[in-house]
């Protein structure tokens, strides 16, 4: 059967129970408010005989035929005869005694009625009763694919009409009193064959004498289907009673049948419990046992007392009164092992239910209730008016530290899950893995929510699994979306309980989805900028180790050349420059001197460079050495042929012969040279045609020279000192350069460098230096 057919099935029963029982409520409350209008039911059984030794002129064995003139059939009839009189007049009755017919009276007394009976009367007739039948539907609409379920609502069901005052239905219409004489057996033995079935299934894997499920609910049901039918007939059918009781199984036989059936559940749970390892499963069991036996164990005593002649109502009230209450603990006692152990998933709604009642509307009704109550059950008016006000008072603060109480006894694991849910983004925040994240909401949403299984996705790992877009049955799947983007998806299967995820449950975890969003953005930012820091680091290891591979490049010293003195310095903008400065020494004891510029800055220009200053050593040493114009041809068709297109390279070169002090010198596309003459007082620039290395492969380069005479100075820079800005973003030039050399023409070759290099820092200021700074300062001595 489908879910929404035994929905449909439910919905029918309980229709009908709650019409029945709204019908036991009406007759309950007006028995308890005016019991002296309530008629003594007459002490009669269905056949119409007498059972007492006396009641007014009726005597034991009297067959009644007639009430006031009227013929009777059923005892039905005789009360709606009985009724039409008031309370306290003696009603006519014929009656069949000694074969003869007799005409006798009897009288019409109200129930006693003390306020222990009518407290005791609302607590088996209203509130135990609905409290079970309610309890019961609940759990079977929340879990109707559970036969635990409906295994708990048809004990319910069965405890409801345990002791129920059928004398109400005698002023019912026909139909109604006929149907709950025909039901009220039927439930009880129903309810009777569920507890033993219920103390099996919650059991499952620990059962004592399972095989006697079977004989005892075939026992059971039988008693409970011929007593249905046999009051339906002492109501309406007497005719039939005859044949009826002829079936009738022998009271001692479904007596036995009763109480094994009761004993074996009783057993099964407490076997189940010696074997259990669970300590909070252990404790679970001694409440729902200690519950029943304080609930139905005064009650059980009591019956069988009553198997040996000793009626209930016999006994003391203070005696039989208490121990038909305590009824009430069997329905609250399953109330909390069904919804604290969570077997069927109710906890969380239970709980919002709850609250609910307790909001204050639900504190104004309970507040009503109690301040009519006194009035119904106190005949003292002025006691009465006195506990309807104190109610008035106490109600709203009871029922606060009420439903305090029971969060925290009775919904521990449902306030539990509604924080886990709640709390859940304080996980998240230390997370920086998805996969940790979508884990941890898995598994934090599972527990809470009792399901039976999650899958995960992350948008990085592939393409979306078919779970996405088409969930089956009861499933349900939270889709994480970042900015216009999929981060990943979260598989819910059904819950354990079969139930569909609620409204309320959709919405919890609408916000979990939204926290978990927040959480995978957040991971993937910072696994972003971890990796991004991880980069930043292996790109810092290599520029350090580029920087000083750059470093050994350098010259380590300046050397000493005979009638010449020298002095370098390079300057990176960054780590790692695009200058560079050499001093090769050829095969026929020239020096020569370069100075180059890779345009670009970082780890390309430092390897261009370094690719630049190998090449040219090759075309230099040895006997290699064919002048500068040649050596800077062959050079350029090397660097175009390994570089890109968008790199090129800028060099002035200088060949110095210390013997005849000859000096020749060529550029490739590099910034003039500057002399300065000891004979003379301004700086001339010397300079060569030439484009830049790697612009086309076949180039041309002019060459010239000069001789040095003592004193005479030279100095071969780049870009990086001419264009060196300042605040107002003004170039240093070629001028100021000129001018610096001139104003410090008489220092040493290394103080000169220091000098100009400071010169171009005092211009430049505050600014940071954005290209790199190299010098090279020649003087003839």
């Amino acid at each position: 059967m489908t879910r929404s057919n035994r929905l449909a099935l439910l919905a029918f029963f309980f229709a009908i129970v709650v019409a029945v029982e709204l019908r036991v409520t009406w007759s309950a409350i007006v028995f308890v408010a005016r019991p002296e209008t309530v008629h003594y039911r007459l002490p009669i059984s269905d056949s119409l005989i007498v059972n007492p030794q006396q009641f007014g002129g009726l005597r034991r064995g009297d067959r009644i035929v007639a009430v006031d003139g009227v013929p009777v059939a059923t005892r039905w009839q005789v009360h709606q005869q009985v009724i039409r009189r008031p309370v306290g007049t003696p009603v006519p009755i014929t009656v069949e005694r000694g074969g003869a017919r007799l005409l006798v009276e009897a009288p019409t007394r109200p129930w006693p009625m003390g306020v222990p009976e009518r407290g005791y009367t609302l607590m088996q007739d209203v509130v135990t009763p609905w409290f079970s039948i309610l309890l019961g539907f609940f759990v079977a609409w929340r879990c109707p694919m559970d036969r635990m379920a409906w295994l708990v609502l048809l004990v319910m069901m069965g405890h409801a009409n345990v002791l129920v005052y059928m004398f109400f239905s005698d002023s019912w219409s026909a139909w109604l009193s006929g149907l709950l004489r025909f039901t009220w057996p039927l439930w009880q033995r129903t309810g009777e064959i569920a507890w033993l079935w219920f103390g099996y299934d919650f059991c499952a894997g620990r059962r004592l004498l399972a095989w006697m499920r079977w004989p005892l609910s075939l026992v059971i049901a039988y008693q409970g289907l011929q007593a249905g039918l046999e009051g339906l007939a002492g109501l309406h059918y007497p005719g039939h009673l005859p044949l009826l009781q002829s079936v009738r199984m022998p009271g001692p036989l479904w007596v036995a049948a009763s109480l094994l059936a009761l004993g074996l559940g009783f057993a099964n749970l407490i076997y189940r419990m010696l074997g259990e390892s669970h300590a909070d499963t252990r404790r679970r069991l001694r409440v729902l046992i200690a519950g029943m036996v304080l609930g139905r164990g005064p009650l059980l005593f009591l019956e069988v007392t009553a198997l040996f002649g000793r009626a209930i109502t016999s006994w003391p009230a203070g005696v039989w009164v208490p121990a038909l209450s305590a009824m009430f603990l069997v329905p609250l006692t399953f109330a909390y092992v069904v919804i604290v152990a969570r077997a069927m998933d109710v906890g969380v709604v239970v709980r919002m239910g709850l609250q609910h009642a307790f909001a204050r509307r639900g504190v104004d009704a309970m507040r009503a209730a109690f301040v009519i109550l006194p009035l119904l059950l106190i005949d003292n008016r002025w006691a009465a008016v006195a506990w309807s006000m104190l109610a008035l008072l106490a109600v709203g603060p009871l029922v606060e530290r009420l439903r305090l109480w029971i969060d925290r006894r009775f919904f521990r694991e449902a306030v539990q899950a509604e924080k886990v849910l709640a709390e859940i983004a304080q996980p998240l925040r230390s997370l920086t893995e998805p996969a940790d994240v979508l884990r941890t909401v898995a598994d934090r949403v599972s527990a809470a929510l009792h399901i039976t299984e999650t899958k995960a996705w992350l948008a990085h790992e592939g393409a979306a699994p078919s779970w996405l877009s088409t969930p089956s049955g009861d499933a349900l799947v939270l889709s994480f979306a970042g900015a216009g983007a999929p981060l990943g998806a979260l598989y819910l299967g059904p819950k354990k309980s079969q139930e569909p995820y609620t409204p309320a449950e959709e919405r919890l975890l609408d916000s979990v989805a939204h926290q978990a969003t927040l959480a995978l953005e957040n991971a993937a930012l910072t696994r972003a900028v971890a990796d991004e820091a991880a980069q930043r680091e292996r790109i810092q290891r290599e520029l350090e180790i580029a920087r000083m591979v750059q470093a050994r490049l350098l010259p380590k010293q300046d050397p000493q050349v005979p009638g010449l003195a020298v002095a370098g310095l390079c300057r990176p903008a960054q780590s790692i420059g695009g200058d560079s400065y050499d001093y090769i020494v050829t095969g026929d004891s020239r020096v020569l001197f370069t100075v180059a510029d890779v345009a670009g800055k970082g780890v390309p220009a430092a390897l261009l460079m370094s690719n630049l200053q190998a090449a040219l050593r090759g075309l230099t040493s040895g006997g290699a050495y064919a002048g500068l114009a040649d050596t800077l041809v062959r050079l350029n068709e090397l660097v175009f042929d390994s570089t890109p297109s968008n790199r090129f390279i800028t060099l002035f070169a200088l060949s110095y012969e210390p013997e005849s002090r000859l000096l020749q010198y060529a550029s490739a596309g590099h910034n003039p040279a500057a002399l300065l003459r000891a004979s003379a007082g301004n700086v001339e620039w010397i300079r060569t045609k030439g484009v830049a290395l790697g612009l086309r492969r076949r180039s041309a380069f002019e060459e010239a020279s000069l001789t040095l005479a003592p004193g005479d100075c030279l100095v071969l820079y780049t870009d990086g000192v001419t264009e060196a800005v300042n605040g107002g973003g003004e170039d240093f030039g070629e001028p100021r350069l000129a001018a610096a050399i001139e104003n410090n023409r008489t220092l040493d070759v290394s103080a000169l460098r220091d000098a100009l290099v400071a010169e171009v820092d005092s211009f430049a200021g505050e600014t940071p230096q954005h290209d790199d700074i190299t010098l090279v300062v020649l003087r003839a001595h």
